[in-house]
């Protein structure tokens, strides 16, 4: 049985167990509410899993996101991950050959990540961080502050 508890509101699982990264993956024209309800629990990091978000609400989002601190990857995004350390991605290391090591990507392309990571693996390269920055139209793009 999973012993995960399943909390009613963003906001309940920060304030019960200290969330600070929200996984979003809602149809495309419920993601803007699904990030309004992160960024006002206080959350820091959002990973935005759906594509086909609407141009006019991701552009609305992502600012309203950085005004209040928040990070967003996404929309349409792979997520990030740093092998042995952590991970908001469907990049996996139980099915994907990373190691950490001293090499980052950064890409639009989660299918183009997947072959730069097999790549790697056969040069017996490790990865530092893996950063999927999503392919929609509008998108967060790595900053150096919010």
């Amino acid at each position: 049985m999973n012993d995960r508890k399943i909390f009613p509101s963003v906001a309940d699982a920060v304030k019960e167990a200290g969330a600070n990264t929200s996984i979003i993956v809602v149809p495309g024209p419920a993601v803007k509410s699904a990030v309004f309800e992160a960024v006002e629990a206080g959350i820091k990091l959002i990973w935005i899993y759906t594509d086909g978000v609407p141009v006019h609400d991701a552009m609305y989002f992502i600012n309203y996101a950085r005004l209040n601190g928040t990070r967003i990857i996404g929309p349409n995004a792979v997520g990030v991950v740093s092998p042995g350390k952590a991970s908001a991605s469907e990049l996996n290391e139980d099915t994907l050959p990373m190691k950490p090591g001293r090499i980052g990507i950064v890409s639009k392309s989660g299918s183009l990540s997947y072959e730069v990571i097999d790549i790697l693996a056969e040069a017996k390269e490790g990865l530092s961080s893996v950063l999927c920055i999503g392919g929609d139209l509008v998108c967060e793009r790595a900053t150096a502050t919010p």
